[in-house]
């Protein structure tokens, strides 16, 4: 199973630099299966991976994707993946093979995918907002996300960049409630942009797609008030 460079995932290499965890990851768990450490027919999925190097189910998904894509592992007729290029499984597990991943205290690993974390941590702060403010435990997000406390704070500060969360004395993180006025200045700011957005894109939109969206338009506006949700949702 030789052939990882063109994955270029050796953290080593990076110099200490923030490295995608769920490259790690792969790297980790490649370097294993070219060596025949794991055999060919041994069970894995998001769940062992999670386990084994401590992490969250997003960059244990995103490395199983990698490995799948260079051809370690395939897809199981099942659920998950199997090591090899064929499906049939034996009765073994990645979780049987941890042993071999603890000598290099790994998950706390090199880097942290900060990108991945700080997404999900915004999908979480923007459906908190509507319902009022909310004070955040960057402890607790630790605990949630399995990443270190400078991963976390990392994450914090580009959503308070965003305008999500305010950083308060003592090291609380507030998130900013989703009020009417807030909701006026993201209009507001609608308003300023998106006509310049669509003129710039429109030049590379073909125009049988236009036609079909002023279309659409001219439908909706000829059927109100009796257009539903989804329709102008749709438009």
């Amino acid at each position: 199973m030789s052939g990882l460079t063109p994955l270029d995932l050796d953290p080593s290499e990076n110099d200490g630099a923030d490295v995608s965890l769920y490259k790690s990851i792969a790297s980790l768990i490649a370097t294993r299966l070219d060596a025949g450490d794991i055999p060919r027919g041994i069970k894995l999925n998001e769940t062992m991976v999670s386990r084994v190097f401590k992490v969250s189910r997003t960059p244990a998904r995103q490395a199983l994707e990698t490995l799948a894509q260079t051809g370690l592992i395939c897809e199981a007729a099942t659920r998950g993946y199997i090591t090899g290029l064929h499906s049939d499984a034996g009765h073994q597990t990645l979780n049987d093979y941890e042993d071999l991943f603890k000598d290099a205290g790994q998950a706390e690993l090199l880097a942290t995918d900060v990108s991945a974390v700080s997404e999900e941590i915004e999908n979480v702060i923007t459906r908190l907002s509507v319902l009022g403010k909310w004070r955040l435990s960057v402890r607790g997000l630790q605990q949630e996300y399995s990443v270190s406390k400078r991963s976390i704070e990392h994450s914090l500060k580009r959503l308070e960049f965003n305008g999500l969360l305010a950083h308060r004395k003592g090291g609380q993180w507030i998130i900013h409630q989703l009020d009417e006025a807030r909701l006026d200045s993201l209009y507001d700011i609608r308003f300023w942009l998106e006509p310049n957005l669509l003129q710039n894109a429109v030049v590379h939109i073909p125009m049988d797609v236009i036609k079909q969206t002023l279309d659409a338009h001219e439908d909706a506006l000829a059927r109100l008030p009796h257009v539903s949700g989804a329709e102008l949702n749709d438009l």
